[in-house]
């Protein structure tokens, strides 16, 4: 699968100033094949993007990048430009993100009241002696369907 990546889009969701040769040298590193090809993306998305972007010029080049195999984590489209740009900030170092205030307040939290009475419930359970367990199927459904007696004959 090949993924189309501009790096001035890398750089704005990562929020660090990674050098495009940077970027090329880290997804290599993980095996990922990268090319430069000319041209912009053109999508919707990247012209929504290039609106709210921080007045850079738009790349003249984009990076196509193919996952190798292996890497079953990375997925396509919007989600796998994600994907890289994350892979790019660990790799670079989160620890070189700078630090910055917060331009605006947090807005105020609202309440979920079936979330608030569930969790009251859970509470009172657990405080009577009961434990909230999640378990996970052992076989298939059709085998289940075979090991348990049909529902008539019970």
């Amino acid at each position: 699968m090949t993924i189309d990546l501009d790096p001035n889009y890398v750089r704005r969701i990562v929020g660090m100033d990674i050098p495009d040769d940077e970027m090329v040298r880290i997804l290599r590193a993980l095996e990922f094949v990268v090319e430069k090809a000319k041209g912009q993306i053109r999508s919707e998305r990247r012209q929504k993007a290039e609106t709210n972007s921080d007045d850079r010029l738009p790349s003249a080049f984009h990076l196509s990048v193919t996952a190798p195999d292996h890497r079953t984590d990375i997925g396509e489209g919007i989600e796998g430009q994600h994907d890289l740009a994350e892979e790019i900030g660990r790799i670079y170092g989160y620890d070189k993100l700078p630090v910055t205030l917060m331009a605006d307040e947090m807005p105020p939290a609202h309440g979920n009241p079936q979330l608030d009475f569930e969790d009251r419930i859970k509470d009172a359970l657990m405080n009577a002696g009961l434990s909230e367990i999640i378990s996970y199927r052992m076989t298939t459904p059709e085998q289940e369907a075979k090991a348990v007696y049909p529902r008539h004959t019970c």
